[in-house]
């Protein structure tokens, strides 16, 4: 899996936000805004490669989360940045 380049994550009044780009000039803008979590993620995973096995230890690694929490939480989370077409196969 890998991020694709659909959005850009800045800093809004203090809050980490993703701002989808539109597929056509019809369709607004979109915004995410990212919990601590997904701004971790979203930043650890940027630019490369990665499975759910990287999601998980990317986790494990900086939450005191066992192994078994950071797999479903991982998934739960790469299964939404799917849905809004942030992350491609």
């Amino acid at each position: 899996m890998r991020i694709n380049r659909t959005g850009k994550l800045r800093e809004l009044c203090g809050e980490r936000v993703l701002f989808l780009r539109a597929k056509n000039v019809a369709d607004m803008t979109k915004v995410l805004s990212f919990n601590e979590t997904s701004n971790f993620l979203w930043e650890s995973l940027q630019g490369k490669e990665f499975t759910l096995d990287d999601v998980a230890q990317a986790l494990t690694g900086t939450y005191d989360v066992s192994d078994e929490i950071a797999r479903q939480d991982g998934e739960k989370w790469v299964n939404q940045m799917k849905e809004l077409g942030l992350i491609d196969d």
